[in-house]
């Protein structure tokens, strides 16, 4: 869940079907990161 404080604008993101989507390695670290940073545009 994201949320933008000045805005209250939120997100949230719920995978049911993709188990792998969420592990974090160190071949995958930046790639993860970028899925996870807000966006509010």
């Amino acid at each position: 869940m994201q949320f933008h404080r000045t805005s209250g604008r939120y997100g949230v993101t719920f995978e049911d079907e993709d188990a792998s989507r969420w592990n974090v390695t160190p071949a995958n670290d930046e790639d993860v990161r970028e899925q996870l940073r807000p966006s509010f545009d």
